[in-house]
């Protein structure tokens, strides 16, 4: 490129500043043949930018001394506002995504996203019929006390099948799985 500013072959040239180009129109008649290129009239080349200097002095002793007809431009490219914000979002957005996805597979699906510390227990409602000792207190099916069971001594505090009282109905209280036998894991007392 520079051997075709320094021949005066060339009518114009553009600086492209970042991507470190120079885009070249030659003269009319003239023609370039190399580099796998052949009888071509315009003309881009790539620089490093240590070179830069003297790509823009030779396209600058050329302007000055009216070997270069067309002049020559310099061009500094930017980029749109969009992309400017999609790529400043968009880490944003894919980190966010990704937490959500993890939060709704710990919490066991994706119905319920974000339910930290809710409980998943059913509401009573009013209309749900409620069942009191009294309505089932004179029951027919009510299971009465064996017989077998009078003879056998009871230690203070227990009642039938050798369990021992619990004065403040703390075990009915407890779910089902949490429930302990009071007489212990042996069914001694």
């Amino acid at each position: 490129m520079l051997t075709l500013l320094q021949q005066h072959k060339v009518q114009s040239a553009t600086l492209v500043e970042g991507d470190q180009r120079i885009d070249v129109v030659l003269k009319k008649g003239e023609t370039f043949s190399g580099d796998g290129v052949r009888d071509a009239t315009r003309l881009r080349a790539f620089y490093v930018t240590p070179r830069g200097p003297e790509v823009v002095d030779a396209v600058n002793e050329e302007a000055r001394t009216n070997n270069l007809p067309g002049g020559f431009t310099d061009q500094v490219p930017q980029q749109s506002v969009l992309l400017t914000l999609l790529g400043a979002f968009l880490p944003i957005l894919l980190l966010l995504g990704v937490f959500w996805f993890l939060m709704s597979q710990a919490q066991g699906g994706g119905s319920r996203v974000m339910s930290f510390g809710k409980s998943r227990a059913k509401m009573v409602s009013k209309e749900a019929p409620k069942t009191t000792f009294a309505d089932v207190a004179g029951a027919d099916e009510a299971v009465e006390e064996p017989a077998g069971d009078q003879g056998v001594p009871r230690r203070a505090g227990q009642v039938p099948g050798g369990r021992r009282e619990d004065p403040q109905g703390r075990a009915a209280l407890r779910p089902a799985r949490h429930r302990q036998d009071p007489a212990g894991p042996c069914g001694r007392g």
